[in-house]
């Protein structure tokens, strides 16, 4: 089981980096004992993977919260109009406001809400998909290098 501390630099660190950069990402590990790198690399790309699935649901229930505000909102609205054909009320501007805050909120989720989850699942792919080279430092100071 890797680290959380590792798993979450990590990632703070490659967020750091151009998304352009098409680099190789090279990890340093320190260990007394040999480190299956190949077994290290794909739990890296596991992790990263499931955060990108789970950054995924997020947006689908963003994107249904927003859906259901949407739908409350405009079944207010019309409420709303064909109630302030008959007669005008303190009540029907109450429900003319709800309405429209209802609509404003689908919207700003929709705009800006969704904006730094699909950015963060943009990071994750990426993270999951990089080449990643693992360089192991033994106590012996040997160093060996294994490319993906």
């Amino acid at each position: 089981m890797m680290s959380e501390d590792l798993l979450s630099f990590i990632s703070r660190s490659f967020a750091k980096v151009d998304k352009n950069n098409r680099d190789d990402y090279m990890i340093h590990i320190e260990s007394d004992t040999p480190v299956n790198q190949e077994s290290v690399k794909q739990r890296i790309r596991e992790y990263f993977g499931y955060e990108r699935d789970m950054v995924k649901k997020d947006l689908r229930l963003l994107s249904l919260k927003a859906a259901c505000l949407a739908v409350f909102g405009i079944v207010v609205l019309v409420i709303w109009y064909y109630l302030s054909l008959d007669s005008e009320s303190v009540n029907l501007e109450v429900l003319s406001i709800i309405g429209w805050v209802a609509v404003w909120e689908a919207t700003s989720i929709m705009i800006m809400g969704r904006h730094d989850l699909n950015k963060l699942k943009r990071n994750y792919k990426r993270m999951s998909e990089a080449k990643i080279v693992i360089s192991e430092h033994t106590v012996n100071d040997q160093t060996t290098d294994l490319s993906l």
